[in-house]
């Protein structure tokens, strides 16, 4: 599939990221997101492997490819980009001393099922 959809999905086609790696862009709510070419590299790959933990040097690896030389925190540092730029469309966890996260979509929802459930009902506790 060409074109993937990662943070909640809404009421519109148009709501949450689109990653269309055909064309290389990147969508929040229907508005283009500018990205590096290994920005859009790194999350493009993340998605292909949603819901699995990659670690930085799998990251290193599989994006900057076997002959970089240059340290594991670039990783980081893109990951940081990343989320400067797209914000809570993002749906990445870091796993500490282990590595990154996209989300799986059932994951996603549930955490907004759940945060919607504690809002709506303060100070009470299910039975």
């Amino acid at each position: 599939m060409a074109t993937q959809q990662i943070g909640h999905g809404g009421a519109s086609q148009e709501a949450g990221t689109r990653v269309d790696k055909d064309r290389h862009e990147v969508y929040v709510d229907g508005r283009p997101v500018q990205l590096t070419a290994k920005e859009f590299a790194l999350l493009a790959y993340l998605c292909e492997r949603r819901g699995k933990v990659l670690s930085r040097e799998h990251l290193l690896a599989r994006v900057w490819g076997n002959r970089y030389e240059g340290g594991p925190r670039t990783v980081d540092i893109h990951v940081r980009r990343l989320r400067a730029k797209l914000g809570a469309a993002l749906p990445l966890e870091t796993l500490r001393g282990t590595g990154y996260k996209l989300r799986a979509p059932d994951a996603e929802e549930a955490a907004a099922r759940e945060a919607r459930a504690e809002s709506d009902e303060p100070g009470q506790e299910e039975e």
